[in-house]
């Protein structure tokens, strides 16, 4: 309502636009919202447990309205969804604000929740080709992490010592990695980050990598000095522990990324039974993820004898 206050004949594009992406930001933050101080929306139920106010009107002397149920958040999200996507811009500056593709994204995201797999498919595959179409090419959608490197000669690493790659900056395909605009992130909002020395990461964590191929693991995965502490002369140390340093090494975004919309239309495809549909853009993904020159090497292995539940569950 602020930029309806002001806007002209001169400026009324700008204005539906600025209007577009705030009600995609509404969308996108009352939906996270709903979800995390109400239940997951049930589409099967009748969503009734009122969880947060979905406040509408920017004055800061209105009050806040009653809280709205979870049906009527998604409601109301979904409207704002809709509307958005009647304006907003194809491309923005910075992925801080929403573009077209990262609408679309939102909405696939809203379908996913509410379990609507054929419009959820519909939305992310329109997401995905509208990436490509703006960027050219998936190489320039997808960092490939078998161009990653820390300059480490591998002879100098000492397995009773911390990593090297610790004190090292990751080089990538190009200097953006530590930005909120490199390729991957289609609409970016700040994570949280850090905790590594005092919070490590589970076993079951780590076993989902496949450790000899998956290069997330040989970037990120690092071996490091855990907790220590000296007490009356004894010192009570954890050792050498591995934690993961993804969040220092490149920028962290609770937004939305592009090898997440893959895997939403791959999931999309999954539900719907287009099986190699699902297995292509998640042997895709894989290209960029795993050590490897050719598919041959990267690819799921067997991947095309999987059922439904199985290709799900590679990749969930």
């Amino acid at each position: 309502d602020g930029v309806s206050d002001v806007q002209t004949e001169q400026t009324s594009e700008l204005a539906r636009q600025l209007i577009a992406q705030a009600k995609a930001a509404r969308a996108w933050f009352y939906l996270s919202m709903s979800m995390i101080y109400g239940p997951v929306y049930n589409p099967a139920g009748n969503n009734d447990v009122k969880t947060i106010p979905y406040r509408t009107n920017s004055q800061p002397l209105v009050a806040n309205p009653e809280r709205a149920t979870t049906a009527e958040v998604f409601k109301y999200a979904k409207q704002d969804i809709e509307d958005a996507l009647k304006d907003i811009p194809r491309n923005v500056s910075n992925p801080c604000r929403f573009n077209l593709p990262a609408v679309q994204m939102l909405m696939a995201w809203y379908y996913m929740f509410t379990r609507d797999w054929n419009n959820m498919l519909t939305y992310a595959d329109l997401a995905w080709k509208e990436v490509i179409a703006q960027k050219g090419s998936e190489e320039a959608a997808l960092y490939n992490f078998n161009n990653f490197t820390y300059g480490i000669d591998e002879n100098n690493r000492e397995d009773d010592q911390p990593d090297p790659e610790i004190d090292r900056d990751l080089q990538g395909e190009d200097a953006l990695i530590g930005l909120s605009y490199h390729r991957e992130n289609l609409m970016y909002r700040q994570a949280a980050y850090g905790g590594t020395g005092v919070l490590y990461p589970s076993d079951e964590f780590l076993g989902l990598f496949d450790q000899g191929k998956d290069l997330r693991y040989k970037l990120f995965a690092l071996k490091d000095n855990g907790y220590s502490v000296k007490v009356n002369d004894i010192t009570y140390s954890d050792g050498l522990v591995r934690m993961y340093y993804r969040d220092y090494k490149m920028m962290n975004n609770q937004g939305f990324t592009t090898p997440e919309l893959l895997l939403m239309r791959a999931e999309a495809y999954a539900r719907t039974g287009a099986l190699p549909e699902a297995l292509a853009d998640l042997n895709l993904l894989r290209k960029f993820r795993y050590k490897g020159e050719n598919e041959s090497e990267t690819d799921l292995p067997n991947g095309s004898s999987l059922n439904q539940d199985q290709l799900l569950e590679e990749i969930l």
